[in-house]
Formats: C-alpha cells, structure tokens, sequence
C-alpha cells in the first residue's frame, strides 16, 4: 500500500517537472526544417517576417537551409535573400499555393538567392505575392560560378502573381530569374501577369563576360497567363524542355530575343499558346529547334512558330495544330532569316493566310506531309535555295 502510494507521488512529481519545462517553438510539418514562428514570425496578414526570415537563415550557417511557412498570410517588408553555403542547399516551403501566401509589401524584390557553386534550391506550395506595381523579380537565384557542382533545383505548386484579384494590377517584373543555374525543375507553376501583360515569366542565361553556359531548364503542367512573354532566354543557355503547360492571353510564349549568342537545344512538346504575339519566336541563332504535339492560336499578322535569328537544325512536326479555332490572317511558321536544314512535316493548317513561309536566305529544309483544311490562302511560300517542297501532301 505505502509503496503504491509513493509511485504515485513519484510520478506526480515528474509530471509536474514536465509541465515546468519551456513550451518548444511551434512544431513543424517539414521534417528537419525550422517553422519561421520559431523565431517570431506570424501567417497573421499583419506581422512583419523579415526579422524572423533573418534569424532562420543566421540560425543555419552554411549548413543545409530549410524554412517552412505554415497556413496564413505571412508579409515582407523587404526582400528574403539568403547566401547558400557552398555544397550546402537552401530549401523554402509552403503548406500549399493557395493557403499559404508570402506577400512582399514594397517595390523590393521577393526571394533572392545566391549560390557561390550551382547549389540546390528548392520552393514549393506557395503563393508568392507582391502588394504593388513592381518592377523587381518574385524569385532570383544567381550562382557565381558555373564549374562547380551541378546539383538539382525544383520549384514546384507556386503561384506568382500581384496582390488583389485577376487580372492585376498589382505585378512582379518577372516570376522566376535564373542565372547561371543548372539542372532546374519548374512543375506545376503559374505565373499571373497584370492588365498591362507587363510581367515576364521565366528568364533564364548564363554569363557571356565568363563564358558560364546554364544547361537543363524542364517546364512542365505549368501556366503562364497574361505575361509579356511566357519564357525568355538569355545568352549561353541551352537545354529548355516545355511540356503539357498554357500560354494564354499575354504577349509571347517562348522568346528569344536578338543579340544573344549560344542559345541551343530548345525542345517545346504538348502545349498550348494563345497569346497576342508569337507563340515561339527566336530573334538570334540557336541550334536545335524541336517542336511537336502543341495547339497553336495564331493571332492575325503573326506567326505560330518564327524563326528571325538564323542558326540550324529545326523541325517542326508530328502533329502540331495551328489555329484550330476561329479566323486569322495569320502565318502557321515562318522563316524570315539565314536559318539552315530544317523539317516542317505531319501538321495540321486552317484558317490562315500563309501555312508555312519560307523567305530567301533560307536554305535545306523540307516541307512535306501536312494538312491544310478551310481557308488557307497559301500553303507554302519558298523563296530560299535548296528548299523541298512536297513528297507525301504538300
């Protein structure tokens, strides 16, 4: 009885020893990653997160860095930036896009990331917002030096867009930049522009001045709705995979623009465009052009696919619709530039004033095996040399 009697007292005792203890910061649901209210950050619309990001980030170092944002709508009075140690990782993530949102209050920039040797980043599940008309950049990772590691980066279920309702006219300047980064996964991503279409998406380059090419950037089950253009290219990239993603409403899909050098290997499969502008546009040389399974809106007096900056190797085939749905004075492809060896075959035409334009300096590509249906003024227009046309339907 009395040694019964002194268990109980006993574990009272310890009970009460326990309750003592300091209530533990908030528990998170990322395993080992820090829930920045354990350093006084709040989802509460009102709080300022700033402070709490940089304690979070002081608190790791230069080792591996992983924050997590919980329910709530979490603001920013300045830009969350962050040096990753070298072959370290930075990792930022959310509770999902549509309920938990990082809301930059001022013309500032958003996340921005600096990498000393390509190190993995990673941020997910996510709203990331800005409060005003900006003309600073949602999310920019820089890596300083393109020799070292090529670890993998993912973003992934965000959305960036202006604070307020659609269509905007609050806006980033551009979605996601990324310079000098290798192997990057973007899934599942929608990039909102404002009433302007003054936002750009996704830029992505290398460095011209070090010579630093930036390989591997796959798109894929993403948006891009009323950007100025969807995805644009710098110098010294290649390797852009897009895939099963909509370009819609704004100026131009995939872009890119004149005097860059060195952008190859562009691969763009089961999408949609319908955009203002061209939907794929290359203003200087590439090399390798792949383009297969999309539908094409073409708007009038533009081009579906427009190749102006010379280069080689294209082909555009294997069931690519070009406008599909409605009227247009339009062009399906054109080739206006010194462009070398290129297929256009297995397509399908209507409703357009030229299906396939071939201009002089064109030279070795072979037009063959498409379908035109109602309302194609021309089919095909060549004046290049050394240029095919026919052999199956022309």
């Amino acid at each position: 009885m009395f040694r019964c009697l002194s268990l109980v007292v006993a574990w009272l005792a310890l009970q009460s020893l326990a309750f003592a203890q300091p209530v533990p910061p908030k528990p998170d649901v990322i395993s080992g990653c820090v829930a920045i209210e354990a350093y006084g950050g709040n989802g509460n619309g009102s709080t300022d997160n700033l402070s709490a990001w940089n304690s979070a980030i002081s608190h790791f170092g230069n080792r591996p860095i992983c924050i997590s944002f919980g329910l709530g709508t979490y603001r920013f009075s300045g830009s969350a930036t962050a040096t990753v140690g070298s072959g370290s990782s930075i990792a930022v993530h959310g509770a999902g896009s549509n309920v938990t949102k990082i809301v930059f209050t001022g013309a500032t920039e958003g996340f921005n990331f600096k990498s000393p040797n390509e190190e993995a980043v990673q941020i997910d599940n996510m709203a990331v917002l800005s409060a005003t008309a900006n003309i600073h950049d949602a999310i920019t990772v820089d890596s300083s030096d393109c020799t070292g590691s090529k670890q993998s980066s993912h973003f992934s279920n965000l959305t960036i867009e202006g604070a307020g309702s659609f269509p905007f006219t609050n806006h980033w300047g551009r979605g996601l930049v990324l310079n000098k980064l290798s192997f990057v996964d973007v899934d599942s991503v929608d990039f909102f522009g404002d009433k302007s279409s003054g936002m750009q998406g996704i830029f992505a380059a290398g460095n011209a001045a070090g010579h630093c090419y930036a390989f591997n950037l796959m798109v894929s089950k993403s948006n891009f709705i009323g950007t100025a253009n969807g995805i644009m290219l710098g110098t010294l990239f290649q390797g852009l995979f897009v895939t099963q993603s909509n370009f819609t409403g704004g100026g131009s899909g995939i872009v890119v623009p004149p005097s860059e050098a060195e952008v190859d290997q562009i691969n763009v499969s089961d999408s949609s465009f319908n955009v203002k502008g061209d939907a794929i546009a290359t203003a200087s040389p590439i090399t390798g052009l792949y383009v297969t399974h999309n539908t094409i809106e073409v708007p009038n007096l533009r081009g579906g696919v427009h190749i102006n900056g010379g280069g080689s190797l294209f082909v555009v085939s294997e069931n690519n619709f070009f406008n599909p749905n409605g009227t247009s004075k339009g062009l399906g492809v054109i080739v206006d530039s010194a462009a070398r060896l290129g297929t256009i075959t297995g397509n399908v035409y209507q409703y357009l004033r030229i299906a396939n334009s071939l201009g002089s300096s064109t030279i070795g590509w072979n037009i063959q095996s498409n379908a035109y249906g109602a309302k194609v003024s021309i089919k095909n227009a060549n004046s290049g040399k050394g240029n095919t046309i026919g052999g199956g339907s022309p």
